[in-house]
């Protein structure tokens, strides 16, 4: 099989974010990709969406005075390739992806947050090889520069 020798990406995304009130803002994005690659069955087009909420609220810990955020996303995308892949069908490929995605920060000092993240993706595909069913969880450090 013959990778791609050059690969370039073409980007668009737009965002809005709306803050509903004080503590709560609402966010949508809009995604369209156009990936070229050597090979056409690598070459694809993708369009998507994420959809957002994001909570702003008191800290309840004491010794962490910070507000802290509970933010809830989702996105939804497509993924249309130019050609078949030979070696797989005589299809092009063709998947849908979804996913949900949580995120808690809570502040530790004015530039430093801990984040636990939580969240699922499932890809739906006319070939076998891109079907997924993915649940993950992290956990880490935001820093502010």
């Amino acid at each position: 099989r013959v990778y791609g020798k050059y690969q370039i990406t073409k980007n668009l995304q737009m965002a809005a974010t709306y803050r509903l009130s004080p503590s709560v803002s609402a966010g949508l994005a809009g995604i369209a990709d156009r990936f070229n690659a050597d090979a056409a069955y690598n070459t694809y087009w993708q369009l998507g969406g994420v959809a957002g909420l994001s909570f702003d609220y008191a800290s309840p810990v004491d010794a962490l005075p910070g507000a802290w955020n509970f933010a809830l996303s989702s996105q939804l995308s497509r993924r249309v390739y130019d050609e078949a892949d030979p070696m797989i069908s005589t299809d092009s490929q063709d998947t849908i992806k979804w996913g949900v995605n949580l995120i808690q920060t809570i502040p530790i000092e004015t530039d430093l947050a801990a984040q636990l993240q939580a969240g699922y993706q499932r890809a739906w595909s006319n070939y076998d090889t891109s079907e997924s069913d993915n649940f993950f969880l992290s956990v880490g450090l935001k820093k502010v520069f």
